[in-house]
């Protein structure tokens, strides 16, 4: 069943079975003639026929209501073992352009016209995203696609992004598709495991947002239902899993992901996003109290202190993240404390005589330092 092109007739048939004739405008006046299309080199065989565009075109024309139990049964069952008995080799292949089974697999799944199959689809994924000999190289690899409307800018998306709830291309911006948590969710799990330094990566070039960002914007109330519990749950996970830098990262308006979170929750107190606020607030808290270079924690500073600018700028809440600003600032208070009393005792005087004052020295000797 894999190594035959016997999936592509049980698309055509799929069509014909509810009314459509799709199938004649994708493919070619010969290609009937000849029976079976062949695009490629891999003609129209599994797994080669996920990669094309026309096969994504034939299957998001399908009304798959319309169709009998036993044809969509049948249907599934044949994707479905072809994904999860391919080799190692083609389950990992990735094309000139980044594409993947996984990508094209997703693709499928948030497409609005595939709705009814999602649940199928979706679990299909998840299997196939069970195999323990999947590489960390195809799970992350990108292509330059639309998200799915091809009136909106394409984008350079991986199998996570992809799996996102997808916004309209500006700030403030509706929803337009509802993504795949429970996928998105599958894959940050395995990429906290083997490659968490991915979890900070950039979903969009425009705005440089993170995952989490891109999750928690835009804040306004009519936006509420906008955002899933699922999402809230994701969020808790990747904040469980990122590292200081992910957490602290500043997109172009200069926006950490803690001032969505907290604007967020200020407009519709919600306990799923006042849990994520939160969650966030202490990581970055119990992240930066780790940190034992007075230097790094000085530079901590300064990056959350530009952040409050930023948020002030844009009218956000900034009473959280200036909780994680103070409880900093005493961390690095402390530790220029004990620098304080090191100098002191290799004989040298400070110019002002209260300790406060001294600490202070301290903290702006080391920070015109890190200027030069």
């Amino acid at each position: 069943i894999v190594r035959s092109p016997d999936l592509m007739p049980m698309v055509l048939n799929l069509l014909i079975e509810t009314g459509h004739d799709v199938h004649r405008q994708i493919l070619s006046h010969q290609q009937q003639e000849a029976g079976i299309a062949s695009p490629g080199g891999g003609g129209w065989h599994f797994p080669q026929i996920l990669f094309y565009e026309h096969f994504s075109d034939m299957m998001e024309s399908v009304s798959w209501s319309q169709l009998r139990e036993e044809t969509r049964s049948e249907f599934w069952a044949t994707l479905r073992f072809g994904l999860l008995n391919l080799q190692a080799e083609e389950a990992n292949q990735i094309q000139d352009d980044g594409m993947t089974i996984l990508i094209a697999m997703v693709r499928l799944c948030w497409h609005p016209k595939t709705a009814l199959a999602r649940w199928e689809l979706e679990d299909m994924v998840l299997e196939f995203l069970s195999r323990e000999d999947l590489s960390m190289e195809m799970i992350n690899s990108v292509v330059r696609m639309s998200w799915s409307s091809g009136s909106f800018p394409k984008a350079t998306v991986s199998a996570l992004i992809l799996s996102l709830r997808e916004k309209q291309p500006y700030r403030d911006g509706r929803s337009v598709g509802g993504g795949s948590m429970c996928i998105a969710h599958r894959i940050m799990i395995i990429l906290a495991e083997r490659a968490p330094e991915v979890l900070g990566c950039v979903t969009s070039e425009m705005f440089g947002d993170t995952m989490l960002q891109h999750i928690l914007e835009p804040t306004s109330k009519r936006h509420a239902f906008d955002k899933s519990e699922e999402e809230a749950r994701f969020c808790l996970s990747i904040v469980a899993n990122m590292s200081l830098p992910q957490l602290c990262h500043r997109n172009r308006e200069g926006i950490c992901a803690l001032s969505y979170a907290e604007q967020f929750a200020a407009n519709i107190d919600w306990d799923d996003w006042l849990h994520v606020r939160d969650a966030l607030k202490h990581r970055m808290s119990l992240l930066t109290s780790k940190i034992t270079s007075l230097p790094d924690l000085l530079q901590q500073v300064q990056l959350l202190e530009q952040a409050v600018i930023s948020a002030t700028y844009y009218e956000l809440e900034t009473a959280h993240l200036e909780e994680v600003v103070l409880a900093t600032r005493e961390v690095a208070q402390r530790f220029a404390n004990q620098v304080r009393l090191e100098w002191l005792d290799k004989g040298y005087r400070f110019q002002a005589r209260a300790v406060p004052e001294q600490v202070e020295e301290v903290i702006q000797h080391l920070q015109s330092r890190a200027r030069i």
